[in-house]
């Protein structure tokens, strides 16, 4: 919200995770309006933004006046008020996850979650690492909103991937991935990342550039490691200074 990404008639595609579950409870008080969905997955805190009246659909190119999704997942509550309601359609995942399709949506917004993003803005979703990695989740529609966003027609499109800055004292951003960390989001496909430490986005920003973003919106605890690990890789310069000018990319940020 403080980076004013939202805006009056975007078009919401948002995934599984408290991190997105907090974006769709603070947008019912955020005064934005006429937003639309297209999502994969439809859930209960988007039926409370429907119910809001936030979305309404209108400003939408494609399924006007439609929630659009592939499946939906929450109580009875939520299945008993789109069972047979004009004002929802259900569509194969081909169509709903196409990102020529989600191209043509006016302002599109995408914001998913991840598991870790390293310093060059590689993203992984799938797999925490190690010897024997171990699976947390599916690729999912991650990759297909990024690209959609992307490509998007109006070009006001903006995908977001958002973690946890650290989990039991471990950083979720990092130098490098790890052996046995799929990569699920390319750097070259990466726009912002969000923690709860700021937001930065990376497109068009040089490795250097990208490094010190990520790092500024890092755990405080980690920033002086990543730092140090980034001029050992030779993404950042030995002999960098702190200035105390902004950083490149970063939209957000609280020290």
């Amino acid at each position: 919200m403080a980076a004013d990404l939202l805006k009056d008639g975007t078009t919401l595609q948002i995934g599984i995770g408290g991190l997105p579950n907090s974006v769709l409870d603070l947008l019912k008080d955020a005064g934005i309006k006429n937003c639309g969905f297209h999502t994969e997955m439809l859930t209960e805190k988007m039926l409370d933004l429907i119910e809001a009246g936030v979305v309404t659909n209108s400003e939408k190119k494609r399924d006007r006046f439609k929630t659009v999704f592939t499946f939906c997942l929450g109580s009875r509550k939520l299945y008993d008020f789109a069972h047979r309601n004009s004002a929802f359609a259900s569509y194969p995942v081909d169509y709903t996850n196409n990102p020529l399709v989600i191209a043509q949506q006016p302002r599109m917004f995408s914001l998913n979650s991840a598991a870790m993003v390293d310093l060059t803005g590689q993203v992984a979703s799938e797999q925490i690492p190690g010897d024997r990695p171990y699976q947390v989740s599916g690729t999912g529609g991650q990759l297909d909103f990024v690209m959609g966003t992307m490509l998007a027609q109006d070009q006001q499109g903006i995908s977001v991937i958002a973690i946890y800055s650290e989990r039991g004292g471990v950083s979720k951003i990092v130098p490098l991935l790890e052996k046995g960390a799929n990569v699920t989001v390319p750097r070259s496909m990466v726009d912002c990342v969000a923690t709860e430490w700021g937001i930065a986005r990376l497109r068009g920003l040089t490795v250097n550039e990208r490094a010190r973003a990520l790092i500024a919106i890092a755990h405080p605890d980690h920033r002086e490691a990543l730092a140090h690990s980034a001029r050992e890789s030779g993404l950042l310069p030995y002999g960098l200074v702190r200035d105390g000018k902004p950083v490149p990319g970063v939209l957000a940020h609280r020290a």
